[in-house]
């Protein structure tokens, strides 16, 4: 497995920003997801370098993952972010 997207994340009360590694967009969202529900900070997801997702992109992922999660809780995070993911595909497509 290559890891394609990195996550930047910052430890509570700590100031070193480090990157998880992922293999695809919906796996990155869904650990920045889980970090941020951890009070993690999340700086952005990007990709060979570049900006995917920034951070108020993740802000407003977040909430809606959020919400869908809400809706059903047994759903796994990964599902949520691929949802997520597709409605932002759906909405820059339309715009």
């Amino acid at each position: 497995m290559s890891a394609r997207y990195a996550v930047s994340l910052r430890a509570p009360f700590t100031s070193d920003w480090r990157k998880s590694l992922h293999a695809d967009l919906a796996a990155a969202l869904s650990s920045a997801w889980r970090k941020h529900g951890r009070d993690w900070s999340v700086g952005s997801i990007t990709r060979e370098q570049r900006v995917v997702i920034d951070r108020d992109g993740l802000s407003q992922a977040f909430a809606r993952m959020d919400d869908l999660l809400r809706e059903l809780p047994r759903r796994p995070a990964r599902e949520a972010a691929e949802q997520v993911i597709r409605e932002i595909d759906g909405g820059e497509k339309q715009g």
